[in-house]
């Protein structure tokens, strides 16, 4: 069962082995993502990653660091679990794509383009202001 649960974390699964997973298998892939889903936290991991791949010599396309990169994930995740939703990760998903759609046309996919094309101190400056005003504390 460990096994199990372990390889289920993986979200690159074919869709129809993702589709049979079980709540345990659910929660642990949730559990395996959280930190990368949360909009600051999940910034900071990426950033990480990126790094790691690159001092391999590989390149992802697009970067794991870039809004696409992003969105490309925040787009996968599957809806949350009851207990995913009790601790804010749809919200936080749906916020941090509701920011990305502030931009541009209201597309979330123009809008992280948008935000690639933008210095990176500024893009995060100016994500992190509009995700404040979609997502207040």
């Amino acid at each position: 069962m460990i096994r199990r649960v372990i390889l289920a974390t993986d979200p690159l699964r074919p869709q129809a082995e993702r589709d049979a997973d079980d709540l345990v298998c659910r929660l642990a892939e949730e559990a395996d993502m959280f930190g990368s889903l949360m909009p600051e936290l999940g910034w900071q991991l990426s950033i990480a990653l990126a790094r790691e791949v690159r001092a391999t010599g590989h390149r992802l396309n697009p970067s794991v660091a870039s809004f696409t990169g992003h969105l490309a994930l925040l787009r996968r995740q599957r809806p949350a679990t009851q207990a995913g939703q009790e601790f804010g990760l749809a919200d936080a998903v749906g916020d941090q794509i509701a920011a990305m759609a502030a931009f541009g046309d209201g597309s979330a996919e123009q809008g992280a383009a948008l935000l690639d094309a933008l210095p990176p101190t500024q893009a995060w400056a100016d994500y992190v202001a509009v995700l404040a005003r979609v997502a207040p504390e």
